[in-house]
């Protein structure tokens, strides 16, 4: 079941989405834009991923190492997305000006120094390439009602150098039967 953009947040908030289902970032409005942080930008552009599908133009205003913290973009999903789960699947088209690389993971929306996540580095370059990463969900949960899944971090960024997303597809599959 593919679930896009706002009407995927409602189905999580009102628990439709079932285990296994993927929920996609298409960009398609509002509630499917990602927020920004740390000088990081995002804009939907007139650019086309591989499949045919709007690309989302992300740049930052400085170069990733000027900075104390990272240019972060980040998806706000509601946190029982990990209730049971023991990885979380995250793919989408990525290119850039540029070759670097990402660090995906998942955090609390307000403590994002403690991780639901490990964290997954993926390098991109200056032509489309899928990326897909596993992050494994951490025993500990969070306990709050909003987690950023993904956050990702703009590692290697350079001023105003864009990378483009496709849209983000987020598969949580079900964990072990009794997992917490």
């Amino acid at each position: 079941m593919r679930i896009k953009g706002y009407l995927a947040m409602a189905a999580l908030l009102s628990g439709l989405l079932a285990p296994g289902a993927e929920l996609v970032w298409n960009y398609s409005g509002t509630e499917s834009m990602p927020k920004e942080q740390n000088g990081a930008f995002a804009r939907l552009s007139d650019v086309k991923t591989p499949d045919g599908k709007n690309a989302l133009r992300v740049w930052a205003k400085y170069d990733s190492e000027e900075l104390k913290y990272q240019p972060v973009i980040t998806f706000m999903a509601p946190a029982g997305v990990l209730e049971n789960a023991e990885t979380v699947e995250i793919s989408f088209y990525c290119r850039a000006d540029f070759d670097g690389t990402l660090e995906l993971r998942s955090t609390p929306r307000s403590n994002t120094a403690f991780h639901l996540t490990d964290t997954v580095p993926v390098k991109f370059g200056t032509r489309w390439k899928r990326l897909t990463c596993t992050l494994k969900v951490r025993p500990a949960r969070g306990g709050e009602p909003v987690i950023q899944l993904p956050r990702i971090l703009l590692s290697t960024v350079k001023a105003n150098q864009m990378i483009y997303f496709g849209p983000i597809t987020v598969t949580v599959p079900a964990g072990k039967e009794g997992a917490e």
